[in-house]
């Protein structure tokens, strides 16, 4: 999960019991006291009734924050309105943004999954003279914490923010204190952001504060927490693979992404109190702004007369003099420096490093590629003894900027299994495109590949083997390519092209068994999209164009009546239009 934060996909299992389950009337019953439904002799529990949206979405709240996972309720459906989205928009009523340090955004992000099932008891149940429906809901959370973990979270918190000394501070300043505390008090934890994860407090404020280490969202969390605390509006934002937050001071509303500055000196900050005319929206890919949640983030970056940290970085203003401009060169570049230090040794760049790689890529003794060499072919780096997707992985946060997707990991981990060097490969990451962008947005020239020897241990005499495999014609590369288009909404990395492109061309995936991998990819459900959208990439990538009005009704009504999104794909694959799509490209479908 590198430094973007992966997520853990939310599940969402709903079942759903239907049928005329008869209820005696009753016209006593009170909202808000317990009650027990009792159909032919059999009883379904005692628990809380509610009759308004409101009271249940205060419920589910407050079991939330108490860390219940699990818990039922009885609804008096007097409007005839209970179906599987009215219930879905409960919790997501109780996980809105209130201004809670433990609520909204923080609640949305507690949990890596969770299910909810109803059962309806008939229309002849009687509520005060008026026949309704009465259903009864059971939630259950999968959360990454406890109610005595969030006890400690509670204490600490207020221990850090009663050691910071705010009360006289104005809103730039408190933020700047937490910031301060946040990147230099906390690491990025490494050992949970790969595909297996070994502690899922590392999601939570609870390591950041006590073993001060966390992926990104137990980094921005702490943060988004801290700020309400001490009355700072903001919000939490994510893509598919990170996670950071939007802030408000005095009235308008800056990126801040404390996770991409951990270790960083407060004079070197690059993602504190952003704006959009900073480099911070290029570097988190942000071409839809409706990822803001409908804010509007100021133009220009934050600037304070306060001298603690004037963050050159971020200035958006193209009227700095030749000195300042220089020493915002130099901040960029120590922002790589920094980044290098972060991505490839997992830790922060201690002074004499940070100074010496600075002085000698601002003096452009070196570019970026000889700098990135030195790091990964470093006696610390290589001591750290990465297996092979180990050390891809991070080859794909330095010189990727993102995470590894799984055709790039698989493109890759085949070049060595068949004899590339680590070395070769690492020139292979060196001559992408993705790291001319990163280094273009620090202001440095990115080097070129060198080549080297695939495998240097063999002799000169040995031919090489001849190829087995097709090579891919440019028809495959389309179809690979527009797979990443139309399903993951992105433009394809070179390495998870190839390697599809490879299997396509020689039949050992067909084109439903790579959409399948594309759809149900870890990076498609980490970002969490919604059915309305899932439908519409159905529609791009087995169709080859957008829904229909009427077409999108349907299958939005599939969904709805309980079809999975398995189901739905099993109907888009087997079209007439995604056959004749295969077969233009040339592949089986």
């Amino acid at each position: 999960m590198s430094k973007r934060n992966k997520f853990l996909s939310v599940v969402l299992a709903i079942v759903i019991v239907l049928g005329i389950l008869v209820v005696p009337a009753k016209t006593t019953m009170a909202a808000g006291n317990d009650y027990t439904a009792v159909v032919n002799g059999k009883s379904y529990g005692t628990y809380s009734l509610f009759t308004s949206s409101s009271d249940v979405t205060s419920f589910i709240k407050n079991n939330m924050m108490a860390k219940n996972s699990d818990f039922s309720f009885y609804f008096v459906d007097k409007n005839r309105e209970g179906s599987t989205d009215f219930f879905r928009s409960l919790l997501n009523n109780a996980q809105a943004h209130d201004g809670t340090p433990n609520g909204g955004d923080y609640l949305a992000k507690s949990y890596s999954n969770y299910q909810f099932k109803y059962s309806k008891f008939g229309n002849f149940y009687q509520y005060n003279g008026v026949y309704v429906n009465l259903y009864l809901v059971t939630f259950s959370f999968s959360f990454f914490d406890s109610a005595s973990d969030e006890a400690v979270i509670c204490s600490n918190l207020d221990a850090m923010i009663a050691s910071l000394n705010l009360g006289s501070l104005s809103e730039y300043e408190k933020v700047l204190a937490i910031y301060n505390w946040i990147t230099t008090n906390v690491s990025y934890d490494y050992s949970n952001s790969g595909s297996v994860i070994n502690d899922y407090h590392s999601f939570t404020p609870y390591n950041a504060l006590i073993k001060k280490t966390a992926v990104c969202q137990g980094v921005c969390t702490l943060f988004y927490r801290a700020l309400l605390k001490v009355g700072i509006d903001n919000r939490i934002v994510n893509n598919s693979t990170h996670c950071w937050n939007i802030v408000r001071v005095d009235g308008k509303y800056y990126y801040c992404d404390p996770t991409w500055d951990l270790g960083m000196p407060s004079n070197s900050y690059i993602y504190f109190l952003s704006g959009r005319q900073s480099r911070f929206e290029k570097d988190h890919a942000i071409s839809d702004l409706s990822i803001n949640l409908g804010y509007t983030i100021n133009q220009t970056s934050y600037v304070s007369s306060t001298p603690v940290n004037t963050s050159t970085s971020n200035s958006g203003s193209s009227s700095n003099s030749g000195s300042t401009s220089s020493s915002a060169s130099n901040e960029l570049i120590k922002g790589f420096v920094n980044r290098l230090y972060i991505e490839a040794m997992g830790r922060a760049a201690d002074s004499s490093g940070l100074d010496y790689w600075t002085g000698e890529l601002a003096s452009k003794k070196i570019d970026g590629a000889k700098a990135a060499r030195s790091f990964i072919n470093s006696s610390e780096f290589k001591n750290k003894n990465l297996d092979d997707e180990a050390y891809l992985a991070v080859l794909y946060r330095v010189f990727f900027n993102r995470t590894m997707d799984e055709g790039g990991k698989n493109y890759w981990l085949g070049q060595l299994r068949n004899g590339s060097s680590r070395e070769a490969v690492l020139e292979g990451f060196i001559g992408s495109k993705e790291w001319s962008q990163v280094c273009d947005s620090y202001g440095i020239a990115s080097g070129s590949a060198v080549a080297v020897s695939t495998t240097p241990s063999q002799p000169a005499s040995t031919p090489a083997p001849a190829p087995v495999d097709v090579t891919p014609n440019d028809n495959i590369y389309a179809f690979a390519s527009r797979l990443y288009e139309c399903a993951l909404n992105r433009t394809p990395d070179q390495g998870g092209l190839d390697y599809w492109a490879k299997e396509l061309a020689n039949k050992r995936v067909t084109g439903t068994a790579a959409a399948y991998k594309f759809l149900f990819s870890d990076e498609l459900i980490n970002a969490n999209i919604s059915d309305e959208e899932y439908i519409n990439r159905l529609y791009r990538t087995f169709m080859g164009r957008e829904a229909d009005a009427s077409g999108f009704s349907y299958w939005m009504s599939c969904i709805a009546n309980g079809s999975s999104r398995k189901d739905v794909f099993d109907g888009f694959s087997t079209s007439a239009e995604f056959t004749r799509i295969c077969s233009e490209y040339g592949i089986d479908r």
